[in-house]
């Protein structure tokens, strides 16, 4: 359906949100590595005004595949203090923050996080 196959990565915004697309065939119990690599948006969604800032990722379960497993490696903006995260990740170091994910469904990925007053 005018999908690259097998394995190109294809971008689309979908419902205000850009969404990353891989079509893999794999044989019966094997398993593929998938690496995405990206910079956060400078216009990461604003909480209430001021340095607050957060960011989803939502990871979405496919069809035929019994469980989400991996980590997500988040590199904030420079100085970047980091509030929360949902699920629980790491301490984070360097405004880096890394989460590791096992799930039999849909995953969302939310770290809130101030920046520094310049």
């Amino acid at each position: 359906s005018g999908s690259p196959w097998p394995g190109d990565v294809v971008t689309e915004t979908v419902h205000d949100r850009l969404a990353y697309a891989q079509a893999l065939l794999l044989p019966t119990r094997a398993t593929q590595v998938s690496k995405f690599s990206y910079r956060l948006p400078a216009e990461v969604v604003v909480q209430g005004g001021g340095h607050l800032r957060s960011y989803t990722l939502l990871i979405q379960k496919q069809a035929g595949v019994r469980r989400l497993v991996g980590q997500v490696i988040l590199h904030l903006p420079p100085g970047a203090v980091v509030l929360r995260t949902q699920p629980e990740c790491e301490e984070p170091a360097a405004s880096v923050v890394s989460c590791r994910l096992d799930a039999a469904g849909d995953i969302e990925v939310r770290v809130s996080f101030s920046l520094k007053e310049d």
